[in-house]
């Protein structure tokens, strides 16, 4: 198995885990990165929409051994997903424990966090809503920059793919820093908007 990605500062994308509640912009980004041969791995209903636009995909309960739990709750907060997206790749003993488990590493996690309501009407039908799986998988990605390339929202992904198409599936590290800015400002305006509705 192949757990190297990095030449020099730079990232090869060859497997990418995409969860988005808005399904053709994933669609669009699963297109543009079979073009370049990447291994393209979904949860739930978004590996539906893509299989069900002809686009080969990987289901992440494939990975993980699960199916959805608690209704959707769980779906993605499994080790073999975050040790496949934090593993270092210049690290000896991170790439040991892959290859020990058998795990493919993510190079790219393309999410798109549910919407919390500004002002929710009901709190507990607003409380399913507050998006677990999918911050913790963008949080991951983004402490991992060195290594991992990270979309944390759908209004991304079309710059991305036109980038995709320039860089040739190859990105730099400044790049890279740069979406992981973006994922924790964007994940700390989430949580205030889940903090003041729930206030």
């Amino acid at each position: 198995m192949a757990v190297g990605n990095r030449i020099t500062d730079k990232v090869v994308i060859r497997r990418a885990l995409i969860s988005s509640w808005r399904k053709e912009p994933a669609i669009a980004l699963a297109g543009s990165l079979k073009e370049f041969d990447v291994s393209i791995t979904a949860s739930g209903g978004t590996a539906d929409a893509i299989y069900g636009a002809g686009i080969d995909v990987e289901r992440l309960s494939d990975t993980t051994g699960f199916d959805n739990l608690l209704g959707g709750r769980v779906k993605t907060l499994h080790p073999a997903v975050y040790a496949a997206i934090l593993a270092r790749r210049d690290s000896q003993d991170d790439i040991e424990d892959l290859l020990r488990f058998s795990i493919k590493p993510i190079d790219l996690v393309a999410v798109d966090l549910y919407p919390f309501p500004d002002e929710p009407d009901n709190i507990r039908d607003a409380v399913e809503l507050i998006d677990i799986g999918g911050v913790s998988l963008v949080r991951a990605a983004a402490k991992n920059f060195e290594f991992t390339v990270v979309l944390s929202k759908a209004e991304q992904f079309s710059g991305f793919i036109n980038d995709l198409k320039e860089a040739e599936g190859v990105f730099g590290l400044e790049y890279r820093r740069k979406l992981a800015h973006q994922t924790f400002r964007w994940i700390s305006e989430y949580d205030a908007r889940i903090a003041s509705g729930l206030s």
